[in-house]
C-alpha cells in the first residue's frame, strides 16, 4: 500500500462502459484505473504485482467476470473470487471491494462465508455511474483505504494480538469503559493480521447494533424522528457521541453509552424522564439544544410514545411489546436482535422473495394473526 496522499485504485470489469465509469472516480485524493480481467496467467503481473510494488492501494472488482466477450477475446474463465481469494492470500492488507449491478450476488456474497471474506466492502454499479452517487462512492473508497492504513500504522509491524488494547483503542478511539466491551464483543476471537482487525471492525462491531448504533436505533434511543435527528442542532448536541474511529464514513455510528449518557444529563436538567415516552425525552433535548422544532416519533403500529427500537425491515419506531425478534443475519451473540415490527409482519414486508425472516418458537399463531386478522 502506498504512502502518499493520493489513493491509487485498480478496478477489473469486463464491460467497457463500466470501466469508463470507474476510471470517472478521482477527487483530490484518489484515481482510478480500470482493466479488463486479465487472462490466468497475467493475473498476477496485472494486479498481485502492481499491489506489492506500492502502486495500488485498493481494488474494486465486478463479480460476473465472465460475462462479456469481445470480437478479439473470451470472457474471463473466472469469477471475481479469483482474483480477490490471490490478493488476499498474497496481500491481505490491501482492501478489496465488490462492485456488482445484482442485488442477489450482492446478497448471496456477504452472506457465504467462504466468498464474502474475500471482500472488504461492496458497491453497487449504480454507486460508480450515476454522478449523484459518485461522490458518496469516492468518499467510502478513501475511508476504506484510510481505515487499513490507520490500523497498520498503529500496529507499526507488531503482532496485533500482542497489542489489541492499543490497537483497538487507537482505531476505534474508545474512550472510559469501552475498551472493555469492544473486549467483550471480541470473545474468544484471535487476529493474526491487521486485515484480520479491519475485517472484524467492518463486519461485526461497526455492521451489528450493541455498543455503537446506527442512526435509526440512534434516533429511537432519543425519541427523534428522523428529520429531527438530522437536525443540525441535535448533530451538534451529538459530536461527543459520534463515533469517530476507522471506517466512520462507510458506518455512521454513535456510541451508545455516551448517547444515553447525555440524554439522561439533559433530562435531568430538564427535570423529565429520560426512559419516559419520546415526549418527554423531546423535552431533554429540546432543552439541550435550545430547539423547540424537534419533534417525537411514535409506535408505528400503535401511537404509542414508549419506542425502543428500530424494525429491521421499515427501519420505523416500535415499542417494547408490537415486535417480534427475528432471525434475518449471523449476527454474534453480543449484538442486540433483529426486530420486525407487527406493522411489516402484517403487511407481509416480511415474506418478500429474497429475504430471510425467521421467527422464535410459539409466536406462530400470533403471526398468523396478524397477517389474517379476520380468520378465527
Amino acid at each position: 500500500m502506498s504512502s502518499g496522499s493520493i489513493i491509487r485504485a485498480l478496478a477489473v470489469d469486463d464491460n467497457p462502459e463500466h470501466r469508463k465509469s470507474f476510471e470517472r472516480l478521482k477527487s483530490d485524493s484518489l484515481i482510478c484505473t480500470a482493466i479488463s480481467p486479465p487472462t490466468p496467467d497475467s493475473l498476477a503481473d496485472k494486479i498481485l504485482q502492481p499491489i506489492k510494488n506500492g502502486d495500488v492501494d485498493v481494488v474494486l472488482l465486478d463479480f460476473r467476470l465472465d460475462e462479456n466477450a469481445s470480437p478479439h477475446r473470451d470472457p474471463a474463465p473466472y469469477r471475481g473470487g479469483t482474483p480477490a481469494a490471490a490478493i488476499k492470500e498474497g496481500s491481505p492488507s490491501t482492501p478489496v471491494v465488490l462492485v456488482t449491478s445484482s442485488a442477489y450476488f450482492r446478497d448471496y456474497i456477504e452472506n457465504n462465508p467462504h466468498i464474502g471474506s474475500l471482500f472488504d466492502h461492496s458497491l453497487s454499479k449504480s454507486n460508480i455511474s450515476k454522478p449523484k452517487d459518485r461522490i458518496a462512492a469516492i468518499a467510502t473508497i478513501i475511508d476504506l483505504v484510510r481505515g487499513f492504513r490507520k490500523i497498520q500504522d498503529t500496529a507499526n509491524g507488531r503482532s496485533a494480538s500482542s497489542i489489541l488494547p492499543e490497537l483497538l483503542t487507537n482505531t476505534l478511539e474508545l474512550q472510559g469503559e469501552e475498551l472493555e466491551l469492544a473486549l467483550d464483543c471480541l470473545g474468544g476471537t484471535s487476529f493474526k493480521s491487521t486485515a484480520d482487525v479491519a475485517d472484524w471492525i467492518l463486519k461485526n462491531i461497526l455492521k451489528y447494533p450493541g455498543p455503537l448504533l446506527d442512526e435509526n436505533e440512534a434516533r429511537v434511543r432519543l425519541g427523534l424522528t428522523g428529520k429531527s435527528f438530522s437536525n443540525s442542532s441535535v448533530q451538534r448536541w451529538l459530536v461527543p457521541s459520534k463515533y469517530s474511529g476507522v471506517f466512520s464514513e462507510i458506518f455512521p455510528r454513535w456510541w451508545e453509552g455516551r448517547l444515553l449518557d447525555q440524554l439522561y444529563e439533559s433530562a435531568h436538567a430538564a427535570s423529565v424522564d429520560a426512559a419516559g415516552e419520546s415526549q418527554e425525552r423531546i423535552v431533554a433535548i429540546r432543552h439541550a439544544c435550545s430547539d423547540s422544532a424537534l419533534t417525537a416519533d411514535v409506535c408505528s403500529f400503535c401511537n404509542s410514545g414508549l419506542i425502543q427500537r428500530s424494525c429491521h425491515i421499515c427501519q420505523k419506531a416500535v415499542d417494547a411489546t408490537h415486535h417480534l425478534a427475528a432471525q434475518v443475519d449471523p449476527r454474534p451473540a453480543w449484538a442486540l436482535p433483529a426486530i420486525v415490527c407487527f406493522d411489516c409482519i402484517q403487511k407481509g414486508r416480511d415474506e418478500v422473495a429474497g429475504r430471510r425472516v425467521r421467527y422464535g418458537p410459539g409466536v406462530k399463531p400470533l403471526v398468523e394473526k396478524l397477517r389474517n386478522p379476520r380468520r378465527r
